[in-house]
């Protein structure tokens, strides 16, 4: 089911510095990849210039917006708000940070039913991740290095995968037809 892939998504996209490849495909019959192991490979550096890194950035922040508070809506759009290229840059890793972190907080606001006791842990995981990438000098390698950063907790990849288990109970078919946004 697609909604479970974005789980992984996010994931991927918070532990593996945008390699996202393997969440955003089409098949609705693929079992869900569930991970909770880190990772220690490297994404390839992205040759996305920073003017196009800026629109892809501020498309994924319109989907955001445009979601408000329909857990539906968001989950629709989760993958697609996490299909950024990888950054090459400071410039563009702090960008792209700051548009997950926006997309987690997101999420902490608009919760389906079952997912509130989540909200707090998705609601602490943006500013955590903003600060951690701040201390780290909005370094591309800090997204992969290590297995990623420190803010994706078992807390949070649970609370991420609760938020799509329960968004797919909540919106049916529907809401889980258009999750990776493709």
């Amino acid at each position: 089911m697609r909604l479970r892939a974005t789980a992984c998504c996010v994931a991927a996209l918070l532990a593996g510095g945008w390699a996202l490849g393997a969440c955003s495909g089409d098949d609705d019959t693929a079992a869900p990849k569930r991970s909770t192991s880190t990772s220690t490979s490297v994404a390839p550096p992205s040759t996305v210039d920073d003017a196009r890194f800026r629109t892809t950035a501020e498309q994924a922040e319109g989907l955001i917006t445009s979601s408000g508070s329909d857990p539906c809506t968001l989950a629709r759009n989760i993958g697609q708000v996490s299909a950024l290229p990888a950054p090459a840059n400071p410039t563009q890793a702090e960008r792209g940070v700051t548009v997950i972190a926006s997309l987690l907080t997101a999420m902490s606001t608009a919760l389906p039913a079952g997912s509130e006791a989540d909200g707090p842990v998705l609601a602490a995981a943006g500013p955590a991740l903003l600060a951690e990438g701040e201390q780290r000098g909005w370094d591309p390698a800090w997204l992969s290095d290590g297995g990623g950063p420190a803010a994706l907790t078992p807390q949070v990849q649970t609370a991420l995968q609760n938020y799509v288990t329960n968004a797919a109970k909540q919106c049916g078919t529907a809401g889980a037809a258009g999750a990776t946004g493709r």
